[in-house]
């Protein structure tokens, strides 16, 4: 365990380092509205470098960071930014939900030898939701239906699931645990969208240019 400065560039920077030397780094960003700094090592090194070397130097390491609201931490602690990191090849953007998630989304994304970034909303560090002891991973980009239902499907990303099944119960609507913003399950998708008649995002984004 390395205690650093908060200087996000550096830190991130380090953690490309330990992974090009045999290391699996997780970094974190201590909220993710201050990830700003490492942009640019994140998007340019962390995500390409395994391509730029083809294939020979891969780049397995983690980056942990809290986002959104809920807290009232203002501008500066507030913010949701996977829109962002989406449009870049070679990274992987992970939002757990709730506890029993964000420790098997954080196994697999450990053990996966390209660099993953894991979002963690802030209002799931409140939630008391039961976390086995034992050893399990949750394979990346598979969804998880939480709910079924006729006409409307939620489609949640995020610390917000729990709200929408209140919803999805009201209005007998599906309910789907995204869980990935990158690599998205494409079929769960399809899935909802030709056995529903319409589909709802539900994230913490600004309203338009969202992950949903």
């Amino acid at each position: 365990v390395m205690d650093t400065p908060l200087a996000e560039s550096g830190i991130v920077g380090v953690a490309i380092g330990a992974a090009l030397n045999g290391l699996r780094p997780v970094a974190e960003i201590q909220f993710v509205d201050f990830i700003y700094p490492a942009f640019n090592q994140i998007v340019s090194e962390a995500a390409r470098h395994c391509y730029r070397t083809n294939g020979e130097y891969p780049v397995p390491m983690v980056i942990r960071a809290p986002f959104g609201g809920g807290v009232h931490g203002g501008l500066y602690h507030s913010q949701s930014v996977e829109a962002f990191f989406l449009h870049v090849p070679g990274l992987k953007v992970v939002i757990p939900s709730n506890p029993y998630d964000a420790k098997g989304l954080l196994k697999t994304a450990i053990r996966d030898d390209n660099p993953v970034l894991v979002f963690e909303g802030k209002l799931m560090y409140n939630d008391k939701g039961t976390v086995p002891e034992e050893e399990y991973t949750i394979p990346f980009g598979v969804a998880e239906i939480k709910r079924r239902g006729t006409g409307v499907a939620l489609l949640v990303f995020g610390t917000l699931l729990t709200p929408a099944l209140v919803v999805g119960e009201a209005l007998g609507a599906s309910v789907v645990n995204m869980r990935f913003v990158k690599p998205l399950d494409e079929g769960v998708v399809l899935e909802m969208a030709s056995s529903h008649d319409l589909l709802v995002t539900v994230e913490e984004n600004v309203i338009a240019g969202g992950a949903g």
